[in-house]
Formats: C-alpha cells, sequence, structure tokens
C-alpha cells in the first residue's frame, strides 16, 4: 500500500456530533452562563443565533471569535470596548464544546482506524476551522494526539493549511487524501484539486455525491 498524507476535519470526523454538536455548545453556554452585562438575556440569545447564521452551521466563513463579536455588537458594545469581552465569552464557548466532546467520547473504530493508518506509515495531520489550540486540548483529552504530525486550525483556512502541511511534507498538494464532513472541506479539496473523501452524518445527511462516502473512519482503510 503506498504511503499517502491523510488530513482529516476535526468535528464530525474524528469527533462525533459535527455541528449539531457544536450548535447545541452554543445553547449551553448561553443558557449557562450570564449574558453580557450591557444587555438582557433575550437580547443576547437572539444576537448569537444571528451570528452564528451568518458565520456558524460548517460555512467555514468565520471563527467563535466573529460569531461573539458580531453578537457583542449587534447587542450595542461599543467596537473598541469588545476585544477582552470576546475573548472571555469565546473562552466560556470553548469550555461547553470541550466538555461536550468528552461527554462523546471517541468512537472505537475511529480509534482503531487511527492506528491501523500510523502502522501503515501514513502520514495523518488534521485541518479544521476550529482554533489550532482548542482542537490540540480536544485531542489530548481523548488521547488522540500521539497518531498526527500536525494540527493545523484557524486563524489559517483549510486551504491554507493543505498547503503548509504539503510543504511539511514535501508532496503536491494533490497527492493528499482529505477527509471531511462539510461544505468547506469539499471547497478547500477542490480548490486544491486534492482527493477528498466524505463522512457522512447527520449534519450534512450526503448521498449521491461525485466523492466516495464513508460512515465510519475504519472504512477509509481500504479506500487508499
Amino acid at each position: 500500500m503506498k504511503k499517502t498524507v491523510i488530513v482529516f476535519d476535526a468535528d464530525g470526523v474524528l469527533f462525533p456530533g459535527g455541528e449539531l454538536m457544536k450548535d447545541a455548545a452554543w445553547d449551553r453556554m448561553v443558557a449557562t452562563y450570564s449574558h453580557p452585562e450591557h444587555t438582557t438575556l433575550t437580547d443576547w440569545t437572539t444576537a448569537i443565533i444571528l451570528a452564528r447564521g451568518e458565520f456558524g452551521t460548517g460555512k467555514g466563513t468565520g471563527s467563535r471569535f466573529d460569531i461573539i463579536a458580531l453578537a457583542l455588537t449587534e447587542t450595542g458594545l461599543p467596537a473598541t470596548t469588545t476585544d477582552t469581552v470576546v475573548h472571555t465569552w469565546a473562552q466560556a464557548y470553548n469550555e461547553m464544546v470541550q466538555l461536550m466532546i468528552l461527554e462523546l467520547g471517541v468512537y472505537p473504530e475511529t480509534r482503531a482506524a487511527l492506528e491501523i493508518l500510523t502502522t501503515l506509515g501514513h502520514s495523518l495531520y488534521v485541518n479544521t476551522a476550529t482554533p489550532t489550540d482548542a482542537v490540540s486540548e480536544s485531542l489530548r483529552a481523548l488521547q488522540l494526539e500521539q497518531f498526527f504530525t500536525g494540527v493545523y486550525g484557524q486563524p489559517e483556512s483549510k486551504v491554507q493549511n493543505l498547503q503548509m502541511i504539503a510543504e511539511r511534507e514535501s508532496v503536491p498538494v494533490t497527492e493528499q487524501v482529505f477527509v471531511g464532513d462539510g461544505s468547506g472541506d469539499v471547497r478547500a479539496a477542490t480548490e486544491e484539486g486534492c482527493r477528498f473523501i466524505g463522512v457522512t452524518n447527520e449534519s450534512n445527511q450526503w448521498q449521491d455525491t461525485p466523492f466516495p462516502l464513508i460512515e465510519r473512519l475504519d472504512e477509509l482503510i481500504t479506500l487508499l
């Protein structure tokens, strides 16, 4: 079997739950923490929902920081005073996500697949729209970090991350295999001309796609 550079999205691919879990984390954050002092709970909830519609739900057009900054602006917080507040709420959101990732755990077949792929000598990477520090924290908590040569997240885009991984491995981007579950993953793979394998889940409900689909990561091994 040819040794391959395999790049994985995180949420919905390595971690169960995908975008539905991340949406639930926003709801839990709003319900758990007191709303910003300058606004009401109703205003804050509405602003978060609107901002998620602009940047969230797997669009790959913005980060948790963008969502929170837009929500705060929508509730009337002056832009010049948002930076510290944004980071405070981003940390609150990260706490919710990390807690929910631990609650869901990792599928046994996912761990088994990563162990086999590593043993076969493939180079494994993570490419995600989640901030690098946050996804690295999740990998450590789930004891998955040892399988990956590198973890690449925001602030760089998925396209930029594919390019950096190719440079690190000294291979053309087109020789990578990108395993993802979102439209942003497909766009990045298409733009860079690398092979894409889709993971079906409740969030995307993919079928009849021009790229191969798998339901669980251990199915990936036979496609390489």
